[in-house]
């Protein structure tokens, strides 16, 4: 790619198939014909039969050859990038004029991968080599609208499923193009608990206001709203950790039998025990060393969050351990959350950040105006 945060049409994978208008693309392939002398020069020259078909039946070009036109024919890329009509896979249309060139340092590309860190994910396709899918899930119907009507601002019209499980919405994006680009702008494809990377790079180097969309999406999702003593946020995640064969029977002699197990409606359930008790166990065993690995076992994402809070938005926030789980696959995860607390650090959240969630973004209101944090009629 020319610039790391511009993506265009010829940076997608060479076997991934462009319809252009077809006054468009018959005049490229007249040109073409004319330079090389006739239709079937011009398919040997760049190597391709597929002229005779997009001539024949108005069909789709893959990105190679385009490519390999556009250069025969000394024309800038570019200049395709708004005479695209649709991406495509077989019969079904991926993307509807698609919006190229995509910048990856659009603001609401902030709300995005803030909703793909949180509630959603991108993941590879067992049935496909190297297809990323897109999904996110959300009980709320303001959050899946917004999501969808980002996704089109960025990408274009794109098609998608959409499903209901466990009183959730799902949105499954099958498409690999938006899969890839999310992967670019440095989202975590895969189970983020697992591979315990931090904030997408992309986050990292765009503006402000796509830093604020970041954070209020990762609220929205997994955040809430407390009022006791006085009002504050807290969000939550949790990583697997992994530990040595000795560490394996201090957990299983001394922690084990302490846990209590919570079970869910998927069917799944975790044994569970806080971290104020977990520390007299381990304490008690003489087991400290183990204790401190613990609690220093936060997760990378949610350190990085908790700096750009401090760091651009000036909200002060703690992080801490608060339960250790061992889950129905017998591995151990670890549970911390980022809390912000005292009125100059939560105001600052309502008005810098906030939630896009108008429920959400209520209740912290009422929350502030309950103790008198905010002016009258803010």
């Amino acid at each position: 790619m020319k610039n790391e945060t511009t993506i265009n049409w010829y940076d997608l994978k060479n076997s991934q198939v462009l319809y252009l208008e077809y006054d468009t693309i018959k005049s490229l392939i007249d040109k073409g014909t004319k330079k090389a002398g006739s239709l079937s020069k011009l398919c040997v020259k760049l190597n391709s039969n597929q002229f005779y078909n997009i001539l024949k039946d108005n069909g789709g070009l893959s990105v190679k050859n385009l490519k390999k036109l556009m250069v025969f024919l000394k024309i800038e890329c570019d200049f395709l990038n708004e005479k695209i009509k649709e991406i495509r896979k077989g019969k079904i249309c991926s993307i509807k004029n698609p919006k190229f060139p995509i910048d990856l340092h659009n603001p609401r590309m902030g709300y995005l991968l803030g909703h793909l860190m949180s509630d959603g994910c991108l993941y590879y396709d067992k049935s496909r080599k190297n297809l990323i899918r897109t999904k996110y899930c959300g009980d709320e119907q303001e959050l899946i609208d917004k999501f969808l009507d980002d996704l089109r601002a960025i990408f274009g019209e794109i098609y998608f499923n959409r499903e209901f499980e466990r009183n959730c919405i799902q949105i499954k994006v099958g498409t690999g193009v938006v899969g890839e680009i999310f992967k670019r702008a440095g989202a975590t494809v895969g189970k983020k608990y697992k591979l315990n990377k931090g904030i997408p790079w992309i986050i990292h180097k765009s503006t402000k206001e796509a830093k604020k969309n970041y954070l209020s999406a990762i609220f929205d999702d997994e955040g809430s709203v407390g009022n006791n003593p006085s009002p504050y946020l807290i969000l939550s995640r949790s990583i697997h950790w992994k530990f040595n064969d000795t560490e394996k029977r201090i957990l299983y002699k001394h922690v084990e039998p302490l846990m209590k197990t919570n079970f869910f409606p998927t069917g799944h359930f975790t044994r569970r025990i806080s971290i104020g008790m977990l520390k007299k166990v381990l304490i008690k065993a003489n087991a400290k060393k183990l204790l401190s690995k613990i609690l220093e076992a936060k997760p990378e994402l949610l350190v990085e969050e908790s700096q750009l809070l401090k760091k651009i938005f000036n909200i002060k926030n703690h992080t801490y351990v608060i339960s250790f789980q061992l889950t129905s696959e017998n591995s151990y995860s670890i549970m911390s959350s980022l809390v912000i607390r005292h009125k100059k650090n939560v105001i600052n959240f309502y008005s810098e950040i906030g939630f896009s969630l108008t429920k959400k973004q209520k209740k912290l209101k009422e929350a502030l105006t309950s103790k008198k944090w905010l002016d009258y009629g803010a």
